[in-house]
């Protein structure tokens, strides 16, 4: 107690245990405190509902350590906070003992962030093969998105979509925002996203879409008015940010920070791309660290038709390949797709066309 005396330094504050956390949360079942936690999570795209989730679940691990569901969930937070070969290492020992279809589903997740698309796409077939189903569904259409596959990402998410319930809403209003955001891209009417804004009320998924698509000035939907409304409701989103112009929270998205701030402060952003790239290996990471090598005056041009090479056909990996390459083809390609880009990033397009 010397400490109260000036005496000595206050000793350190304890650190709470994960079913403390728990217990002052006002949770007493910690699976289900968990599996709400992670549900707040993906609805309201807040990242620290997975410190939560991630408590909840260790707390139901120490009591019963071989409990699936608590072991999923702990393997899905990890896909949640990026830390996907841990959470890799904690599914696939799972799914194979377990045979739970859901576990293979947190497996293909982790392989596919890492840049592992056919250990991905077997993981998804695992699952396919016990429960197919709107989750089994929209993997596959992630799959066939990042391959190049539009025609059948827009086949496998109507699938998802078909698939749905009212009863099981934030996996429904997930599948229709995706779909809806595959029709943005093509510029037609995507009815999907309000629908899910209308099964659950600032589902941030579908405000970032739909904000994006009232943004784009090319699009069936432009109210710019309106897309501002949507993603101000979304302030801890990086995304949302950039397409407001508005200041970048750092620490909600480091990759897409150092995305955006690559033209200016390259440096910095080749340190945390770099980073970054220690966990996931991706065609998008790639591409925005092709985007920073650029910008540091470096010779980019192998990275960026290594990641063209992939098919993968997410805008900004498109813009950052054609201002690179100086592709005229790619940059109408991208631009087509310009609800996936901010209006600098159209405009940039635009310029390099016009010259």
């Amino acid at each position: 107690m010397l400490w109260l005396l000036g005496c000595a330094e206050p000793p350190p504050a304890a650190i709470p245990g994960p079913c403390e956390v728990v217990t002052a949360a006002g949770g007493s079942d910690p699976l289900a405190f968990a599996q709400a936690a992670a549900a707040q999570g993906r609805i309201k795209g807040d990242e620290g509902a997975y410190v939560l989730a991630d408590a909840g679940a260790r707390c139901a691990l120490s009591r019963e350590p071989n409990s699936v569901p608590a072991r999923r969930l702990q393997a899905h937070v990890l896909v949640q906070q990026h830390r996907f070969a841990e959470a890799a290492a904690l599914a696939e020992p799972l799914a194979r003992e377990s045979g739970d279809w859901s576990s293979w589903i947190v497996v293909g997740d982790a392989l596919i962030e890492q840049g592992e698309v056919d250990g991905a796409a077997m993981a998804y077939q695992e699952a396919a093969d016990h429960h197919p189903g709107l989750v089994v569904y929209d993997r596959i259409s992630q799959l066939r998105w990042i391959e190049g596959d539009m025609q059948g990402a827009r086949e496998a998410a109507s699938w998802a979509v078909e698939r749905g319930s009212n009863a099981d809403a934030e996996p429904y209003a997930w599948a229709l925002s995706w779909l809806g955001w595959l029709k943005v891209l093509n510029r037609e009417p995507a009815p999907e996203l309000d629908a899910a804004l209308q099964l659950l009320p600032g589902y941030a998924p579908a405000l970032l879409n739909r904000g994006r698509a009232r943004l784009h000035e090319d699009g069936p939907a432009h109210d710019p008015e309106g897309g501002a409304a949507d993603l101000q409701g979304l302030p801890r989103n990086l995304e949302a940010a950039r397409q407001l112009g508005i200041e970048l929270p750092r620490w909600a998205d480091p990759r897409g920070w150092a995305d955006a701030t690559a033209p200016s402060s390259p440096a910095g952003s080749l340190a945390v791309l770099d980073e970054e790239l220690k966990a996931r290996h991706d065609p998008l990471t790639r591409a925005m660290r092709a985007w920073a090598l650029f910008h540091a005056g470096q010779d980019a041009t192998a990275e960026a038709r290594a990641v063209l090479a992939t098919g993968n056909p997410e805008p900004r990996l498109l813009h950052h390949a054609a201002l690179i390459l100086r592709d005229r083809p790619l940059a109408e390609r991208a631009l087509w797709m310009g609800a996936g880009l901010t209006s600098s990033e159209r405009d940039a397009l635009r310029a390099m066309l016009a010259e």
